[in-house]
C-alpha cells in the first residue's frame, strides 16, 4: 500500500570521501618484476566483481563460481526489494539472500597468500589479501576530500591531514545548518517521489475504470444486470456512489431509470402470476386423476383451472399491450385514438390479473406484499439512483413515483380497484371510481391529498358529462328500486364501504411512496458518508438498512 503520508528521511552522516587513486598495482614485497606481473595476474579471482577490491568475506550467490565480498552480494540482494528475487551481476540467475554460500577455502587461500604493499604513497604497511579493505579505511595516507565538497569546499588530502582542515573549515562551523538543508531536502524529495509514485498509481486506476466503463457501455443489458444494479444501489450504497459511472448506462438518463422503474413494477405481479400458474397446474393434475368431473369438488376445481388460463392470458395480452404502445419508458405516448384505447386496455388487463388473482385464493396479504413491492421499494430505489446522480430536484413525495415510468399509473390503478372489488363487486367498484374521480377532479377540498392518486389512467381523461350522468343514473336506478321494492338495495351498504376502502387504500400508497423516498434519503446520507475522499474507495461497504430492505423484498 501506498503510504497516507510521507516519513521523515533517516539520513546517514556526511564522511570524507576518498579520491580516486590511480596506482599501477600493488606491488609484491619482492623486487622481481616478472615474479610481480606472475602475482598480479593470480591475484584477480581475489577480486570482488562488484568493488573490485580484494575480497572481504569471499561469498557467491550459490549458482555459478564468480565470488564477491559478502557485504557487496548482501547488498545486492537488498536492492531487489522484498517481492522480487535479485539476479547474479556475472550469471544472472535469480537469488534471495538464503541463496548466499559463503566461500571458507577461498579465505583461506587468500590468508596463505604473499602479503602485498599498501597501494597509497607514503605507506609501507605489509599486508595479507583480506586485510587490504580493513587497513584502507584507516589508512592515514588514503587521499581524501572534504565531507561538505557537494556544498562548496574544495579542500583535498591524505587523511593525516583531515583534522587540521576540519579545525578550520568554513562549512564545519555552520554544520547544524548545513544538516538542516539536508534533511529538508532529503525529506522534500521522499515527498516527490511519493507524490509521483500516487499520481502513477492514481493514473492507472483511472485508466482501468475508463476502459472498464467503456466496456461497460459497449455491452448490451439485460434483466440480471437490473438486479444487479438494485442489490447495488440498495445494499451497498457506498460503493454505488464511486462507481455510479460504471451504472451510467442503467443510471445515467430519464428514460434507462424508467425502464429500471417498470422493472421493478411488473416483476411482483408476474410473481403472483406465477405462483397462481403453479397452483392451478396442481388443480389439473388432481383432476386428471379423478374418475368423474362432476363431483362438485372436481367442477369447482375445473373453475379454478378455467379462471388460471384466463389470468396467464391476460398477463400476455397485458405485456403486448404495453409494449406495443412505445418505446418510451417513462410517459404513454399515443399518436391515434386506437394507441389510446390501447392504454385504457391495459390499466384494464392490470385491474382484470390482480382481481382474479385475488378471487383465486382471496389472500389479502399477497396483495399487501405486491403493494409494498410496488410503491415503496421502487420509490426507494430510483429516489436514490436520481440523489446519486444528482437528478433528484427535491424532496421525495407522493407523485414521484408517479413519473418515473410508465407501468406505475396501470399497476395501481389495478391494484388499487382491485381490492375494492374484491372485497364489494366490480359494480360497486366502477361506482366508487366514478364518484371518486368527480370528487377528485371538481370538489378536491372535499378531499385531502393523501386521500387522492395524481393519475388514475382513463378515469382522468373521461368527458365530465359522461361522468355526472352515470352518477346521476346509478343513483335514480337505486332510489327507484327502493321506492319500489320498499327495500333497501345492497349498493346503500356497500357504496360506503367501497368508498373508504378505496380512500384507506390511497392513503396507504402515498404513504409508502413517501416513506421510501424518505429512507432513500437518509441511506444517502450515510453511504456518502463512508465514501473516502476523491470517490477512491469505501470504509463500510454494506448498509444493514438497505440489506434488511433488499432481502424483505
Amino acid at each position: 500500500r501506498v503510504q497516507q503520508q510521507p516519513q521523515r528521511v533517516q539520513l546517514s552522516p556526511l564522511v570524507p570521501t576518498p579520491l580516486p587513486y590511480h596506482a599501477s598495482s600493488y606491488n609484491n614485497s619482492t623486487n622481481n618484476e616478472s615474479s610481480s606481473e606472475q602475482h598480479h595476474e593470480d591475484r584477480n579471482e581475489f577480486k570482488c566483481l562488484i568493488c573490485f577490491e580484494f575480497l572481504q568475506d569471499p561469498a557467491s550467490c550459490g549458482q555459478c563460481q564468480s565470488r564477491f565480498c559478502l557485504n557487496c552480494i548482501r547488498r545486492v540482494a537488498r536492492m531487489a526489494g522484498a517481492n522480487t528475487l535479485a539476479k547474479c551481476p556475472t550469471c544472472r540467475c535469480e537469488f534471495s539472500t538464503s541463496d548466499i554460500r559463503r566461500d571458507s577455502e577461498l579465505r583461506e587461500r587468500m590468508q596463505r597468500a604473499s602479503s602485498v604493499e599498501c597501494q597509497y604513497q607514503g605507506c609501507s604497511a605489509q599486508l595479507s589479501l583480506n586485510q587490504v579493505k580493513s587497513h584502507e579505511e584507516s589508512c592515514l595516507f588514503v587521499p581524501l576530500k572534504c565531507r561538505y565538497a557537494t556544498f562548496g569546499c574544495d579542500w583535498k588530502g591524505t587523511r593525516q591531514l583531515l583534522a587540521d582542515h576540519e579545525s578550520t573549515c568554513p562549512l564545519i562551523q555552520v554544520s547544524a545548518l548545513v544538516e538542516q538543508f539536508r534533511q529538508t531536502r532529503a525529506d522534500h524529495e521522499n515527498s516527490i517521489n511519493l507524490l509521483q509514485t500516487r499520481v502513477a498509481a492514481s493514473n492507472a486506476m483511472m485508466e482501468l475504470h475508463a476502459s472498464l466503463i467503456r466496456r461497460l457501455q459497449k455491452r448490451s443489458y439485460h434483466p440480471g444486470d437490473m438486479m444487479d444494479l438494485v442489490y447495488t444501489v440498495t445494499c451497498t450504497p457506498a460503493r454505488f456512489i464511486s462507481t455510479k459511472d460504471v451504472w451510467r448506462p442503467l443510471t445515467g438518463c430519464r428514460l434507462s431509470r424508467g425502464f429500471l422503474c417498470n422493472v421493478l413494477m411488473f416483476l411482483p405481479l408476474a410473481l403472483v402470476v406465477i405462483r397462481v400458474d403453479l397452483a392451478g397446474s396442481r388443480h389439473f393434475l388432481q383432476l386428471y386423476q379423478s374418475e368423474s368431473i362432476l363431483v362438485e369438488k372436481n367442477m369447482d376445481t375445473l373453475v379454478d383451472l378455467s379462471l388460471v388460463v384466463i389470468i396467464v392470458l391476460v398477463w400476455i395480452a397485458m405485456l403486448t399491450v404495453f409494449i406495443k404502445t412505445g418505446k418510451n419508458s417513462v410517459e404513454w405516448q399515443p399518436t391515434c385514438q386506437s394507441e389510446k384505447l390501447l392504454v385504457k386496455c391495459a390499466a384494464v388487463l392490470s385491474f382484470s390479473i390482480q382481481l382474479a388473482a385475488l378471487e383465486y385464493d382471496s389472500q389479502i396479504v399477497s396483495w399487501i406484499a405486491v403493494c409494498i413491492c410496488s410503491t415503496f421499494f421502487p420509490t426507494f430505489v430510483i429516489t436514490l439512483i436520481e440523489t446519486v446522480n444528482g437528478n433528484n430536484r427535491g424532496p421525495a413525495g407522493p407523485t414521484d413515483l408517479w413519473t418515473a415510468g410508465r407501468a406505475v399509473p396501470i399497476i395501481l390503478f389495478g391494484l388499487r380497484y382491485s381490492l375494492v372489488a374484491h372485497v364489494t363487486d366490480v359494480v360497486v367498484c366502477l361506482d366508487v371510481a366514478v364518484y371518486h374521480t368527480l370528487l377528485q377532479r371538481y370538489s378536491f377540498t372535499l378531499l385531502n391529498q393523501n386521500f387522492v392518486v395524481k393519475d388514475d389512467c382513463f378515469l382522468n381523461d373521461m368527458p365530465k358529462k359522461y361522468l355526472v350522468g352515470y352518477a346521476f343514473g346509478t343513483l335514480a336506478m337505486t332510489t327507484t328500486t327502493w321506492w319500489f321494492t320498499g327495500t333497501v338495495p345492497t349498493w346503500h351498504y356497500k357504496f360506503p364501504l367501497a368508498f373508504v376502502l378505496l380512500v384507506v387504500v390511497n392513503y396507504m400508497i402515498n404513504h409508502l411512496i413517501a416513506l421510501g423516498g424518505r429512507i432513500a434519503a437518509l441511506i444517502f446520507e450515510e453511504a456518502k458518508a463512508e465514501v473516502l475522499p476523491n470517490q477512491s474507495g469505501v470504509r463500510k461497504v454494506c448498509n444493514l438498512t438497505g440489506c434488511i430492505l433488499f432481502t424483505s423484498w
